[in-house]
Parts: structure tokens; C-alpha cells; sequence
């Protein structure tokens, strides 16, 4: 099977070929990854590099006219963060790419679990020198955690196991956010289908541990569902989530809330279907303080134009910030909640939310896929 081929069957799965037609690009990868790894397998005869479908989704998602906006009120300056971490293959190595000019100063190693090949499945950063890695199996399905760290040259340190919470077992993380203080990591995870081969299915989680002691806590979402993606308040005690189906919601959960259904504890902050239509809202990202949270919302099938706006949650009020975003699965936050690195139609582009100015980053070529920074 060609390249071209393989594209249009991962044009077929971002339009809802095999599912729901609201298929956001990390969903499309975790249905299509076994089928991706088995067609180019027969295609090359070499290891797959699945989670390039991010990337080859990138390729064929619509796109929208760019229109722009203030967001909320500014916020206090800070310096911009010169290094980011991109996963342009789903597997090892990393990329640690210069922002401004989107050129590759390093690559980060990541060590190879025994028992068969290990994916990435999520990278998270708390002040984008720090990061955390998720790197999981699909048969027996399990998860591993490591982290390292990235210098001033973007250079990085040694990947070592996260001491405390080495690997989960049983479950594919595809999700990480890390708190500002540095002491919880959140993650969303699915127990079922074929990036995650278990005795018997289980229902996906949304869940955080607590990076010193490795104490886990766990809420459970409807394995009909899937959950786009997580993200945490400065001090940890809030997790955001963001879920794309019936309805698309984004909700707040209370880390000292108890184990149980995610739908049943926290609170639904924003609906998607309060911006007309069928929309869903592919990213969300909760503010340090939690006072706001910054969101994508995009019309039903996948592609463009999506929106950026940034909502008060004591009032409920929701900013429009940008219009005309493309690939609902590649937008990234940085850790202050003030710049988002987007896809807008002449490319990848840094967004600053207070002010709705757009930079575009002409430096980033090829594919770049998931972006943390």
C-alpha cells in the first residue's frame, strides 16, 4: 500500500469512517494505529512508525478563513518559552525543536520496554524545562513513566523512571498534564480496543497521582466516549477534562473528590452546543489560578474552521480570541495558560491569548505532530 493510500485511509478515519463522525485526531489514531502498523508492515516489511497518522491527518483536515480577537483581560508578562517538545513519530526519539524557528537542536532518547514495541502516549511540562513522558504497550497493555529534562542550549538530561510510579498495568495513557507546583501529574487512559489488549475490556479513566508518594486516584468516563484531553490548576487541586461526544462537555473535577464516575463528581464548566450547531470542543486548558479556561470548539466531522475562545468561570462569559484554526488535535498550551501553538491556514502559528495576536512560525516543515512546550 502507498503513502497516498495510506492517507486517504486516515482521511477516511479523522471523518468518522469506523466511528462517530465528530473524530478528533487522537481518537482517530488510537482506532486506526493497529491498522496503520499492519498496512505499512506489508507495504515495507520495516517497524511502523504508527502515530505518524497524527501527522498524515494534519495533511487533509480542512481549513477555515483566520479572523482575530481580544481575549480576556491581559495577563502579566512573561518570558517566552524558546524550546518545545514535539512527537513527530509516536515513537522514540522526541524532537526538542527551537520555537522561533522550528529547527531540531536535539533528540531525546527513550529507553525500550521489553515484551514488544512501546508507543508514546502522552508528554506534559510544567515549565517547559521539566517533562514527563507516558509510554505504553498495546499486548499486555501497560504504561510507563519516565522524565527528563531540557537545558537552556536544548539540550536534555537523562530519561529516568518516574520513582514513584514507574509503570500502571493494565491501561494506555494517551493523556499527561503536570501541575504548576510540580506535585500531580493527570492523565486520561483507556483499558479497551487495540491500542490496549486486556483479559476483559474496561472503561476508560481520567485520573492524577501524586508525583511524590505515587498514590493514584481514578474517575471513570463511559468507554462510548473519549476523553480529548486533560489539563491541571497551578496547585493541582483541580483537573480539567475534556469529553467529545454526547455531548461534547468540558468539566471540573476536585482532586479531593473520591473515586467513583467522573460524571457524578466536579462540575460541566462549558458545553459545546452553547456555540450553535453540533459543535465540540477538541482542547481545553484550566488557567494556573483556575479562574479561566481556554478552549477550541470546531463544527461536527473533524476538520475547520475551529474557534479559540477563553471563558471566566465565575462568570461564564466566553471571549472570542481566534477564528480559523485547523486540525482540532494539534493545539498546545503553554504551562502559563497565555500562548497556544495552533494550525491556522498558512501554517503553524503562536497565538497570544490576551491579546489575539498571531505569529506565524514559518521555520516548522514537515510533519511535526503533538506539540508540548
Amino acid at each position: 500500500m502507498t503513502e497516498p493510500q495510506i492517507q486517504a485511509l486516515f482521511k477516511e478515519i479523522a471523518d468518522g469512517g469506523p466511528g462517530p463522525s465528530r473524530v478528533d485526531t487522537r481518537l482517530a489514531l488510537r482506532r486506526g494505529r493497529a491498522r496503520l502498523r499492519w498496512l505499512r508492515a506489508c507495504a515495507a516489511g520495516t517497524p511502523v512508525l504508527a502515530a505518524a497518522a497524527v501527522a498524515v491527518i494534519a495533511l487533509v483536515v480542512g481549513a477555515g478563513t483566520a479572523r482575530h480577537a481580544a481575549g480576556p483581560a491581559p495577563a502579566a508578562a512573561q518570558a517566552a518559552l524558546k524550546f518545545a517538545v514535539a512527537d513527530s513519530t509516536g515513537t522514540s526519539p522526541l524532537q526538542v525543536r527551537d520555537v522561533a524557528t522550528g529547527a531540531v537542536v536535539a533528540q531525546v532518547n527513550l529507553p525500550a520496554e521489553p515484551g514488544g514495541r512501546t508507543y508514546i502516549g502522552g508528554v506534559a511540562t510544567r515549565n517547559g524545562r521539566t517533562y514527563l513522558v507516558a509510554l505504553y504497550r498495546s499486548s499486555p497493555c501497560r504504561s510507563w513513566l519516565y522524565q527528563f529534562g531540557v537545558n537552556s542550549r536544548g539540550q536534555p538530561t537523562a530519561v529516568t523512571p518516574l520513582r514513584a510510579r514507574p509503570a500502571i498495568a493494565g491501561a494506555e495513557l494517551y493523556d499527561l498534564a503536570v501541575s504548576g507546583n510540580g506535585q500531580v501529574l493527570g492523565f486520561s487512559s483507556v483499558s479497551s480496543g487495540p491500542g490496549c489488549t486486556v483479559p476483559k475490556a474496561q472503561p476508560g479513566h481520567v485520573g492524577i497521582v501524586n508525583i511524590a508518594t505515587g498514590r493514584m486516584k481514578e474517575w471513570t468516563v463511559p468507554s462510548s466516549n473519549a476523553v480529548n484531553g486533560v489539563s491541571l490548576n497551578a496547585n493541582g487541586s483541580h483537573l480539567l477534562y475534556s469529553l467529545q461526544l454526547g455531548p461534547s462537555v468540558a468539566r471540573i473535577i476536585p482532586a479531593s473528590a473520591p473515586p467513583g464516575q467522573a460524571a457524578d463528581r466536579g462540575r460541566t464548566v462549558l458545553r459545546a452546543a452553547q456555540f450553535g450547531g453540533s459543535p465540540w470542543i477538541s482542547f481545553a486548558a484550566i488557567s494556573p489560578d483556575g479562574s479561566a479556561v481556554c478552549f477550541s470548539v470546531y463544527p461536527p466531522g473533524g476538520g475547520g474552521p475551529g474557534r479559540i475562545y477563553v471563558a471566566d468561570l465565575a462568570t461564564g462569559h466566553a471571549r472570542l480570541v481566534a477564528s480559523g484554526a485547523t486540525y482540532p488535535g494539534l493545539i498546545a498550551s503553554d504551562p502559563s495558560v497565555r500562548q497556544l501553538l495552533l494550525h491556522m491556514p498558512n501554517g503553524l502559528a503562536r497565538l497570544d491569548l490576551s491579546t489575539g495576536k498571531l505569529t506565524y512560525l514559518p521555520g516548522w516543515k514537515g510533519f511535526i505532530g503533538p506539540i508540548t512546550w
